[in-house]
């Protein structure tokens, strides 16, 4: 069976390459994206199992990116895990509201990281 693939979304070179490392130490595939545009690329052209997303993205936050990707009915059985610097309550709920699985916050343990996609890629 062929390894899961994660899309990273973040404009973060330094939290990409992190996210990605980690992951593929893991075993897993990864995709990357700087942007809205480009992730809603990759998720429809290429099917990632899970997504890691930021919130603070160019023109279009990772909340709204999440409910975009919900609210279709071709991605809205894909799991998104939000992973931000914000560990505020109201912004844990936004992501919930948005329809995440779960809310991350950086920095965080690697473990952590895997954890949550093992957990997401289970109940999928």
């Amino acid at each position: 069976m062929p390894a899961a693939t994660v899309l990273i979304v973040d404009d973060d070179a330094a939290h990409m390459d992190i996210a990605t490392t980690i992951l593929r130490h893991h075993g897993y595939q990864t995709l990357s994206a700087v942007d809205a545009d480009q992730a809603m690329l990759l998720i429809m052209e290429r099917r990632p199992h899970a997504v890691l997303m930021d919130v603070r993205l160019p023109r279009v936050d990772g909340w709204m990116m999440t409910r975009q990707i919900k609210d279709d009915a071709r991605t809205a059985s894909i799991p998104i895990i939000i992973f931000t610097a914000s560990a505020l309550p109201e912004d844990r709920e936004r992501s919930a509201e948005a329809g995440a699985f779960c809310h991350l916050t950086k920095p965080c343990e690697p473990r952590e990281i895997v954890e949550a996609v093992e957990r997401c890629l289970s109940l999928a």
